[in-house]
């Protein structure tokens, strides 16, 4: 039997019998019946005949989707014809190295050379990449087509180590785990030293902040402005624009859990998208604005049912806060912790996404997450937002796979009747400004304490100034004082003469007067 929904996907005939590698039944599947010919790895013949081998290479290149499952479980190999090896070999390659799908003319670049001079692949490439093999209502078949494509593979890959091991009895457990597990089951192979440069390695969606697929937490004090900075975050992922014009992004999909102060989310947004010169709708996100027991499994399904319904793929899942989505566990508990934390779990398996917990510090320990220890342990990144005055300040507690990055500080910038938040600068770039501004007032304060005297006046000890008068009058040490003093002479804005021996203190004026 063949693995297609009830669903009416056009122009999808011929699939009885070239789709067999797809079967609702895996025992039926012709691969198993022959044990010989079970393939070690996903390169095998896809059992598809030339048009649909062509629907399925333009869905690849054409929609990210599908692009994302194809980069996980073919092989470009599977595919007969030559071309369509080049472009889906091409295609999955870039969306393994950057996570996103190629730019069209980058694609061409690609592609070009590998078939040049021959003309059949050139015309072949051309109509799949001009969507000429793309049809109505398949996209939804060629991704269930891939998940049941990856789940007996799975289960061809038991079926073949059992055999081998002549245990005929474990192999009807390996199957029912196999398919329960589905897809995760391909997380049990072991890699060895040169096949670990095959995985996919770390994509920071927030450039220096979160990779992709992590857990993260955002943590600070009530009124520290933790929704402000992760709606920011949102709508930059959203657009995929640089997060406070500063930090570059990964493009996607965003589900944002807004239970605290929704009443503000309007304004907020408004502000947002003002600063950032972004007119219209955002499509890429998605808002709930109530409580959700996320400690619940079922709650979480139909969550995650729904966010897919309105989004399609998910890339990016905040839950503001914690607190209020903590169902009716215990937050201080590892247990009930963990709990949540499983669940957590289960939305990134379900779609890929990183997921921001927003939670709380508590009265009087402002330097860590309120509760349960395991929050931190567990997570990828930990971000703490605090307010410094009329400023916030931003660090980072722990980041997994590279160093922490750089405290900085943001402003809040008044918008109608809301805020958004704008760079201010790292912590290092802010003292020394500090530092310099501070040296610069003391220098002024020291020019004004040295007398200027008319450019015809006699210069005596009376009406110059020395080191030690100086030292009483601004507070500085000697050593300070005769520092700042050699600089000013080398400047040219100050004077200096010995009225006496060698062992008389120089005295110090400004303007160029007569030395008596």
């Amino acid at each position: 039997m063949v693995a297609i929904s009830n669903t009416d996907y056009s122009n999808t005939n011929n699939v009885v019998t070239q789709a067999s590698i797809l079967n609702d039944n895996p025992l039926d599947d012709p691969l198993l019946a022959d044990p010989d010919a079970v393939p070690t790895k996903p390169e095998a013949d896809l059992g598809l005949g030339p048009e649909l081998q062509s629907q399925l290479a333009a869905h690849i290149i054409h929609d990210p989707d599908v692009l994302s499952q194809a980069s996980q479980i073919l092989d470009h190999k599977a595919f007969a014809s030559k071309a369509l090896q080049i472009v889906v070999q091409r295609a999955c390659e870039y969306y393994r190295d950057y996570g996103k799908m190629p730019p069209r003319l980058l694609l061409d670049a690609l592609c070009a050379d590998a078939v040049k001079g021959n003309k059949a692949a050139t015309t072949m490439m051309d109509e799949i990449k001009s969507l000429q093999h793309l049809t109505v209502n398949t996209k939804e078949y060629w991704l269930d087509q891939m998940r049941r494509l990856c789940q007996n593979l799975a289960i061809r890959r038991s079926f073949s180590q059992v055999l081998q091991d002549s245990d005929y009895g474990e192999f009807f457990k390996s199957i029912r785990a196999a398919e329960a597990i589905g897809t995760s089951s391909l997380g049990y192979d072991l890699y060895d030293d040169e096949e670990i440069d095959h995985l996919d390695g770390v994509l920071w969606q927030v450039a220096d902040h979160f990779p992709k697929k992590g857990t993260i937490v955002v943590f600070g004090p009530s009124g520290s402005g933790k929704s402000f900075y992760c709606l920011d975050l949102a709508y930059s992922v959203a657009t995929g624009l640089p997060f406070l014009k500063k930090f570059e992004t990964i493009k996607g999909n965003v589900l944002y859990i807004y239970s605290e102060g929704a009443y503000g989310l309007k304004g907020r947004r408004r502000a947002w998208k003002a600063a950032h010169g972004v007119a219209g709708k955002v499509a890429g996100i998605a808002f709930s604005t109530c409580s959700h027991d996320l400690q619940n499994k079922a709650e979480v399904e139909l969550l995650i049912s729904k966010a897919k319904t309105k989004l399609g793929q998910i890339d990016l899942v905040f839950v503001d806060t914690l607190s209020r989505n903590f169902g009716g566990g215990d937050a201080d508990k590892n247990a009930d912790m963990q709990a949540y934390l499983r669940n957590v779990d289960f939305i990134r398996e379900q779609t890929g996404a990183t997921v921001v917990n927003i939670h709380h510090t508590g009265w009087s320990e402002t330097s860590r997450e309120r509760g349960a220890k395991s929050l931190r342990d567990y997570s990828d990144a930990s971000i703490s937002v605090q307010r410094v005055e009329d400023m916030i300040e931003v660090s980072c507690k722990k980041q997994k796979d590279k160093p922490e990055f750089e405290t900085y500080f943001l402003n809040k910038v008044q918008h109608d009747d809301s805020l958004y938040l704008a760079f201010e600068g790292s912590k290092a770039a802010l003292t020394k400004a500090d530092q310099e501004a501070a040296e610069a007032d003391q220098f002024a304060k020291l020019l004004e304490a040295i007398p200027d005297l008319p450019i015809d006046a006699d210069v005596t000890e009376v009406n110059t100034i020395t080191p030690a008068t100086l030292e009483s009058q601004l507070g500085l040490s000697r050593a300070e004082i005769n520092k700042r003093l050699l600089k000013l002479c080398n400047q040219g804005l100050v004077q200096r003469e010995r009225f006496g021996d060698s062992r008389s203190p120089y005295c110090y004026w400004r303007s160029n007067c007569l030395v008596h």
